[in-house]
């Protein structure tokens, strides 16, 4: 896609390519589309997280990755 580098976001970064979203205790899978946290799974969050990746993923693809 674009690329297989990273981006820090507050707690959590984001590994393209792999498709996981790590945020505190829990991790987004972008494959499977689950939004694991604790014990439970919160379908909800999931689809709230994955739009605002997308547009975080588009704001901070200006900056290269290290």
């Amino acid at each position: 896609m674009l690329g297989a580098g990273y981006w820090v976001l507050g707690t959590g970064y984001w590994v393209l390519g792999t498709g996981y979203w790590v945020l505190g205790t829990g991790y987004w899978v972008l494959g499977t589309g689950y939004w694991v946290l604790g014990n439970f799974l919160a379908y909800k969050i999931t689809i709230i997280f994955d739009q605002f990746s997308l547009i975080a993923l588009n704001i901070y693809n200006l900056k290269p990755s290290t």
